[in-house]
């Protein structure tokens, strides 16, 4: 794809993206990133975990490699693969709410889940940004394992 868009496309514009598949029988996932933000896994436990490596985004640089990476997901754990507009979301002040913030809010609702937990999500990230229009895309993609 990277290769794709600097080759067949006349534009300055770049992406980022995630790439997973999914083994729904063993739990595995096998992923790569290209320049979004790192996937955390919420440990049945309330623990978490980044996994991956960042990678190029995807447009920016000619002969980019990108590396994949597989972790294995068990009963209880939950994988986030969020856009920045979530931990770059800014608060009336300007402060970002980073990873640390994201991961606070997760704790929160740990009990929660399926379109529960998005919605409580949601609804503490526009209380965070003080009920003001978010100034990047909001996007989750969560799977839980049961």
């Amino acid at each position: 794809m990277n290769t794709r868009v600097l080759d067949e496309m006349e534009t300055d514009l770049y992406f980022t993206m995630s790439l997973a598949v999914l083994d729904l029988e063993r739990g595995q996932i096998e992923l790569s990133q290209a320049g979004h933000p790192l996937p955390i896994i919420q440990h049945g436990d309330g623990a978490f975990s980044l996994c991956g490596s960042t990678g190029v985004s995807i447009g920016l640089i000619d002969d980019t490699r990108y590396d994949t990476v597989k972790f294995m997901l068990t009963k209880g754990d939950r994988l986030f693969i969020a856009s920045e507009g979530i931990t770059e979301c800014p608060d009336r002040h300007g402060t970002l709410l980073e990873e640390t913030g994201f991961q606070s809010i997760l704790s929160q609702h740990r009990e929660k889940s399926g379109n529960a937990l998005i919605d409580a999500i949601m609804q503490d990230l526009r209380v965070y940004r003080n009920k003001v229009e978010f100034p990047d895309d909001i996007s989750i993609l969560m799977v839980e394992c049961v």
